[in-house]
């Protein structure tokens, strides 16, 4: 990980995607090691998360909208169940109803 926060990223901003976009076009981008950490859970036990360098969240984030965009509405039906604005307690209640009736 290369330390890199968002303010700093974002003092350079246009400087820094202009740069971005340059190695991406050229497929020379690389994606920066993964920073492991463990957090603690309540059984006093740890566990493990990785923490993605700043720009590398830059390229997910834009790989995503992308890829949701030309998705999205393939899966239009199905988003009744999933998706980033349904709540996380209402997500499996289309899913029952096609397990009880067969829809």
């Amino acid at each position: 990980m290369d330390g890199v926060t968002k303010e700093q990223y974002g003092r350079k901003l246009q400087e820094n995607l202009e740069n971005l976009h340059k190695r991406l076009k050229a497929k020379q981008y690389r994606h920066q090691p993964i920073r492991r950490v463990h957090i603690p859970k309540d059984n006093g036990k740890t566990r493990p998360i990785g923490i993605s360098a700043f720009e590398d969240r830059v390229v997910q984030d834009a790989i995503r909208e992308v890829l949701q965009a030309i998705y999205e509405q393939d899966f239009l039906d199905a988003r009744t169940a999933s998706g980033p604005d349904v709540v996380p307690t209402t997500r499996f209640v289309p899913l029952t109803g096609w397990c009880t009736e067969g829809k």
